[in-house]
């Protein structure tokens, strides 16, 4: 009687480690669930480094333009200033990981590696949606450097006219998405005035926002079929922001934060709408590619299963004169 042939259907090729498709698959889910669970690192320009800690993005000052007058001689003085904006990578790498027994392995009935395996990598993604919206804080508060060729122009914070806490300044009314409506819109104006292009502006905001907003029904109405949703009221765009819904916005004083590296420490608890009008907005650089997952790696002395994700990454604004806040007073 012949030997009965044993396929092992988790080798890849057929050789090889007998679990060597279940680790993939773990990095796999790390990789798709961290780039799907990303709200702002998607609008940001990122850079991967492959050694080093630094990187630098250029920064240009307006050029200036005269009349050319016959007879006179050009010497050339209308060439715009350069400047470098160095982002160099945090102190600490960021990691989500965990243990899984092998007792837990052996006795249970569901797979549960891949849910794992997506919560560790939106952890991470959470992490480095911070840190962006931080620097585009940082950015909006930044203020102009220089003058004619010379000129850095700064950022944008725009504080509600109407003072109190979020859900005064803003009530779910209305009302309260009319005032919403014309601070949007004044931020606008102010990166038109600033020839911030129209083409890639995001304005990031908590879910409660979004629903002030939706209280003007005329968002959603007919008249705004192919922007905005009507039946399923999903407002996509709003003075000429596209809105991105997110969780993902820092609210605490981090002024005093130990966990952060100094680029971020400032005071967050007045932020609710954060704006881009452009990818180099912010500047990001990535170590040794993107997030990276940790495989499961047998720990024989803790009889289990070590696993995660982990990120190095670095930021900081890049053009401050594309980068906005609605902030209130308290």
């Amino acid at each position: 009687m012949a030997n009965p042939v044993l396929h092992r259907t988790l080798q890849e090729y057929g050789t090889g480690s007998a679990v060597a498709l279940a680790l993939t698959q773990y990095s796999g889910m790390v990789v798709s669930a961290f780039h799907q669970a990303t709200e702002f690192a998607r609008y940001v320009f990122t850079k991967p480094i492959t050694n080093g800690r630094t990187y630098q993005f250029p920064a240009v000052a307006q050029a200036t333009a005269e009349n050319l007058i016959p007879g006179v001689e050009r010497v050339g003085n209308n060439e715009p200033e350069l400047e470098n904006r160095t982002v160099t990578l945090d102190t600490y790498q960021t990691i989500s990981d965990a243990y899984e027994a092998e007792c837990d392995e052996f006795i249970r009935h569901f797979e549960v590696r891949n849910i794992v395996a997506q919560e560790h990598a939106e952890a991470c993604a959470k992490e480095v949606d911070l840190k962006l919206a931080r620097m585009i804080a940082v950015g909006a508060r930044e203020s102009d450097v220089g003058s004619g060729v010379d000129l850095f122009e700064g950022g944008h914070t725009i504080t509600a006219s109407t003072s109190g806490a979020v859900t005064t300044a803003y009530p779910v009314s209305l009302t309260g998405s009319q005032r919403l409506q014309s601070d949007l819109g004044a931020m606008a104006q102010e990166f038109d005035e600033r020839n911030i292009s129209r083409e890639n502006r995001i304005a990031f905001m908590r879910p409660y926002l979004n629903r002030v907003l939706l209280q003007d029904k005329t968002l959603v109405s007919k008249d705004y079929q192919g922007i905005n949703e009507m039946l399923p009221r999903k407002l996509v765009e709003c003075e000429g922001w596209k809105i991105v819904v997110t969780n993902n916005i820092p609210s605490d004083n981090d002024t005093s934060n130990s966990n952060l590296d100094t680029i971020y420490k400032a005071d967050y608890s007045k932020v609710h709408v954060l704006c881009i009008g452009d990818p180099l907005a912010v500047g990001q650089i990535t170590a040794m590619g993107s997030v990276r997952p940790i495989n499961p790696v047998w720990q024989d002395t803790k009889h289990a299963w070590y696993m995660g994700a982990k990120i190095w990454q670095g930021c900081k604004w890049i053009r401050k004169e594309a980068c906005g806040e609605i902030v209130t007073d308290t």
